[in-house]
């Protein structure tokens, strides 16, 4: 996979997102992309802390509960414990349900949300990165690695790894277009 148009298509890229690219810009379509990835992460992380306050709050009321009826409940005790985790249960359903339901939004709404999280950004303001190497599939014998000359681009154990960058053609030189963190590469073209 080596040919433009096979790029493109892996990638997801026009030739105007290529033209904007080269200039050191996200493209009007790209920044759509980018703050939808930028508003998912935040709502993904909002949920987990949230999960994880209501985890430690429902702890204690448990606890407390527990401690102070523990004699007078006798055996409904457990029927307790097992309403207790059936909340817990629920709650850890219905909090990323609803961070879905808050992306999804987004989509029919691009700019709402993340305005409201972020503040305006500039698309301009987001500078899109430039390297060209060779690209190779390294191995340190316990991991391989996908190198663009000196750029890690990713492994096969990273958590957000990139799978595309695998299918690329090895030994052959290109030129990406990213942000680096987390690595999004925008487009890629052959040298």
């Amino acid at each position: 996979m080596s040919d433009l148009a096979s790029l493109k298509r892996l990638f997801d890229f026009t030739d105007e997102d290529l033209a904007v690219n080269r200039g050191g810009n996200l493209s009007a379509r790209q920044y759509r992309h980018y703050h939808h990835m930028r508003l998912a992460n935040a709502v993904n992380r909002w949920a987990s802390i949230l999960t994880f306050v209501l985890f430690l709050i429902s702890l204690v009321i448990f606890i407390g509960i527990s401690l102070a009826y523990a004699n007078q409940l006798g055996p409904l005790t457990l029927v307790v414990i097992g309403v207790w985790l059936a909340l817990v249960y629920v709650m850890t359903r219905i909090i990323p349900m609803m961070a879905k339901v808050i992306i999804r939004q987004s989509t029919t709404n691009d700019t709402h949300w993340g305005n409201r999280l972020f503040g305006e950004v500039d698309p301009k303001s987001i500078g899109v990165l430039q390297a060209t190497g060779r690209l190779s599939f390294p191995t340190d014998g316990e991991h391989r690695y996908v190198m663009l000359g000196d750029l890690e681009l990713t492994n096969d154990a990273a958590a957000d790894k990139d799978n595309r960058l695998w299918k690329l053609q090895t030994e052959r030189t290109y030129t990406i277009y990213y942000l680096p963190d987390p690595l999004w590469i925008v487009a890629i073209e052959p040298a």
